[in-house]
């Protein structure tokens, strides 16, 4: 499956050491992520995050300080997260990766996570929008992480209603690819078919496209908050330190 990502970026007015800190230690994370942390700060190593009454373990995938910090979540105990969802919804690796470079604005992606900041900046819980299921989100965003299938999916919006030959007619890539497209949209429920004379045609489901829209704006929201959140975190560090430099000079 192709990777879904919602993409952000954010200045952090203080040192890269000071961001660091705040988007890789434990008391800082779960002051923008989750309830409770722990970590085992190294690729590979083992950590959970408590969001309310629930523990995910998680795994993580890159520490290259100061630069890149990367891991998955909530997926079966035991059981090492996957690069994409399995069958049943129940495997649903979640990524969280924030980087800076001297000099550069610090950025952050977030895949799938469905995340909310809500109340004071220590409390993070996590929702599914109205209308959709743990389940019926994973084959969301299986359906819309492809850019070929989104391809597909933006010209059945502006046609209103194709067959997959006058599709295909509309893209680089083959029938059989369009066909293969048009099965996992399907499945997501965001195109219905009818059948006129011998030919198939296909059209969006206006409300779970817009279900799909509302998730995605959503997510984007979700990790702006926590961008700004770890803004605030580090610049509040900084300051203080360097608050303290001045008194001891």
């Amino acid at each position: 499956m192709a990777e879904f990502q919602i993409e952000r970026e954010v200045v952090i007015d203080a040192p890269v050491e000071a961001v660091w800190r705040t988007i890789t230690e434990p008391d800082q994370i779960k002051q923008w992520f989750a309830d409770r942390v722990e970590l085992d700060l190294k690729p590979g190593g083992h950590g959970l995050l408590v969001f309310g009454d629930q523990d995910d373990p998680l795994v993580i995938e890159a520490v290259e300080p100061p630069t890149r910090f990367s891991f998955r979540w909530n997926h079966p105990a035991g059981e090492k997260p996957a690069a994409g969802n399995t069958a049943g919804g129940r495997n649903r690796p979640r990524a969280a990766r924030l980087a800076r470079e001297p000099e550069e604005p610090l950025c952050g992606g977030a895949s799938r996570g469905l995340g909310y900041v809500h109340g004071s900046t220590g409390q993070v819980a996590r929702r599914t929008p109205e209308g959709m299921t743990p389940e019926s989100d994973d084959e969301l965003w299986s359906a819309i992480g492809d850019p070929s299938r989104r391809r597909v999916l933006d010209l059945l919006v502006r046609s209103g209603e194709a067959s997959a030959s006058w599709l295909a007619g509309q893209v680089p890539f083959s029938r059989q690819a369009v066909a293969k497209h048009l099965v996992v949209l399907e499945q997501a429920k965001l195109i219905s078919r009818r059948k006129q004379g011998r030919e198939v045609l296909y059209q969006v489901d206006a409300e779970r496209l817009d279900q799909a829209t509302r998730a995605m704006a959503e997510l984007a929201s979700q990790w702006d908050r926590r961008l700004n959140i770890i803004k605030r975190l580090a610049e509040a560090a900084h300051a203080q330190t360097r608050a303290q430099t001045q008194e001891k000079s």
